[in-house]
């Protein structure tokens, strides 16, 4: 599966595979390196940057089309998944580029209406994360209670 920025190179491909953080409610790979102003990954390849995602994508998939880019179906980008990168025509990746206004919590999970849980104060709190919060808290009182016998 050699890419174009030479993906035999073992090194390369364990640096990249340790460069990022898995969110176990999204699936996303969260980007945990470089990030350049439009929010996207960088990689360093020798001197040359790359954008993060695509080296995934070449990296785990294969050569991005000549023409095509890549776009982030699930719309975070930070995130590296090759599951949720597809190669697309620069216009379609425009199209559906428009949705990317969307607001992402601090765990990057889209504030969406159907993700927002809106407080009697006013403030907003995701959905995701609060589950989230809830069952690492549930995890640690079932430990607790094994530690008491």
């Amino acid at each position: 599966m050699e890419g174009k920025i030479g993906m035999d190179n073992k090194r390369l491909a364990e640096r990249f595979l340790v460069s990022f953080i898995e969110d176990s409610l999204t699936g996303c790979w969260n980007w945990n390196r470089r990030i350049k102003k439009p929010g996207y990954g960088r990689f360093v390849i020798k001197v040359i940057e790359v954008y993060a995602h695509r080296f995934a994508y070449e990296l785990l998939r294969g050569n991005i089309p000549t023409g095509l880019s890549i776009d982030h179906l699930c719309r975070n980008k930070k995130c590296v998944n090759p599951d949720h990168l597809e190669p697309v025509s620069v216009r379609e990746n425009s199209r559906r580029g428009n949705v990317m206004d969307v607001k992402l919590c601090k765990r990057n999970h889209p504030q969406t209406p159907e993700n927002k849980f809106i407080k009697k104060s006013g403030k907003s709190e995701c959905k995701l994360c609060k589950k989230f919060l809830y069952e690492r808290a549930q995890k640690k009182k079932r430990a607790e209670r094994i530690y008491e016998w």
